[in-house]
């Protein structure tokens, strides 16, 4: 079954992480797959405690679950098996069945972020039946849509938010720039990092992308307006578009994170199906979880204030109060996007 296992994996690696950071490694014995997390692959403000490396392993296991059907092999997943070792995130189980495509498994690999501007369309009723359906494949966890006008302005603005942060904080700001990939040449050496095309600037956005980069030419810009007015745009952005979602949880337990990424990947994958564009949103959520873990030392009491007044602006829009908003998202058409994120091949180790 070993080739098998090979050919799985190759596909589910395709699942998104932030930062395109790809914190995985595998080890397989007999049927067995242990996926372990590499904690170094993301060390930004916004994986407080793993939090969102734990969001990708949740979407990597959700692509074997779907590929492992479609190769004939049943899944059974355990979570954090191992207490004394919580590197070892999932163990996942293997059987061979007779094979049964899911209907997600072509878009796998066709699965993108969009960036650019939808059109304000609404969705169809049909549209909206097949996405209300999706929690009930996840144990836990649920889905909620926001299609009114007003309140998605209202969370497009919080959502910009994260931008400010993100050229206001030094940590923050270097960490972003250290990831990013300029040429095609340079994204297909590395296979990791955000390509500058997949932020979809017009070119005069893209220079001035640039410069930002040296952070006292940065500060100088931010006296004059600069951060705000990132804001301001991509705030416009994020409000087009037919749908925000985000997937509620009970709690913000690693578990609880995983099992996020899970039901985050499964709808990617419908949506994709779909036809339509995606974008995740997740900076504010994420550093609200540092924010709640008590490790706020490289932001200024202003940042957190304004991360906390941004996430309560996201909850109030989506009537939450006692779940975690673990992923957030908006939904459309923007057509295809530029460029895509390119992948690493697998780190398989046999024993």
């Amino acid at each position: 079954m070993n080739e098998a296992i090979k050919t799985i994996l190759e596909i589910a690696v395709c699942a998104p992480s932030g930062e395109n950071c790809q914190p995985w490694r595998f080890e397989v014995r007999d049927n067995q797959v242990d996926i372990f997390n590499l904690p170094e692959r993301d060390n930004s403000l916004y994986s407080w405690g793993q939090r969102a490396s734990y969001v990708a392993h949740g979407a990597l296991i959700e692509n074997i679950k779907i590929a492992a059907s479609n190769f004939g092999c049943s899944s059974r997943v355990s979570l954090f098996p191992d207490p004394n070792n919580l590197l070892l995130v999932a163990r996942i189980s293997l059987e061979q069945i007779s094979p049964r495509k899911d209907s997600l498994f072509d878009f796998i690999k066709e699965r993108a972020t969009n960036r650019k501007p939808y059109t304000n369309t609404a969705l169809t009723a049909d549209q909206r039946a097949e996405l209300d359906n999706i929690p009930e494949s996840i144990e836990k966890g649920r889905i909620l849509f926001l299609e009114d006008e007003q309140k998605r302005k209202v969370v497009a603005q919080a959502a910009a938010g994260n931008e400010r942060i993100l050229f206001e904080n030094l940590s923050m700001h270097n960490f972003f720039y250290d990831h990013i990939t300029w040429t095609e040449k340079e994204d297909r050496e590395k296979n990791i990092g955000f390509y500058i095309k997949t932020f979809e600037l017009p070119l005069p956005a893209e220079k001035m992308f640039k410069l930002a980069k040296n952070w006292k030419l940065l500060q100088v810009l931010n006296r004059i307006g600069f951060s705000k007015l990132i804001v301001k745009q991509n705030a416009k952005v994020y409000a087009s578009g037919s749908a925000f979602g985000i997937i509620a949880m009970p709690s913000n337990s690693a578990e609880d994170f995983v099992s996020a990424g899970m039901l985050f990947q499964r709808t990617w994958l419908t949506i994709t199906k779909m036809g339509l564009s995606f974008q995740p949103l997740t900076g504010i959520l994420f550093l609200m979880q540092r924010i709640l873990g008590d490790e706020v030392k490289e932001f200024t009491p202003q940042q957190k204030i304004f991360v906390q007044d941004q996430y309560k602006q996201i909850q109030n829009s989506f009537g939450i109060t006692n779940e975690t908003i673990a992923m957030m998202f908006r939904i459309g058409d923007g057509g295809r996007p530029t460029a895509r994120s390119l992948r690493l091949p697998p780190v398989v180790e046999y024993i």
